[in-house]
């Protein structure tokens, strides 16, 4: 898979911000989910616009083309984040916002695990 299952929010230039949610699909494809947080509930208010190819371009749904300029430019500067390799950054800015670990959404409750973004169990299954 491209990227990490998760939760990222990304930051704007101009100061707004975007959560994203990332799964892996079981269909066998490699594509991945692509969610954006629409509503006040972070773990549950997710509506799925598209996929992250394998490849990490970004397909919408085509009844979402020019709909979501601003999550189709979100999960862009995420992919880049990626290839850069900063995008554990982008699930910490999660995490700091939310109380919950960036991967698995659950509620953090140690130090450690609050300042990494990430609980011990998540950490472990991605290598960190």
């Amino acid at each position: 898979m491209f990227l990490n299952e998760g939760f990222f929010t990304v930051i704007g230039p101009k100061g707004g911000h975007r959560t994203l949610k990332i799964q892996d699909t079981e269909d066998g494809s490699n594509r991945q989910w692509l969610s954006y947080l629409c509503g006040p509930v972070n773990t549950a208010d997710y509506k799925s616009v598209g996929f992250i190819m394998p490849s990490g371009e970004v397909r919408l749904f085509r009844k979402y083309d020019g709909m979501y300029p601003d999550i189709l430019a979100a999960a862009r500067f995420l992919v880049k984040s990626a290839r850069n390799g900063t995008v554990n950054e982008l699930g910490k800015q999660y995490a700091a916002m939310s109380g919950n670990c960036w991967r698995c959404d659950r509620v953090l409750t140690t130090p450690e695990s609050i300042e990494r973004g990430i609980g011990p169990v998540c950490a472990d299954k991605i290598g960190m």
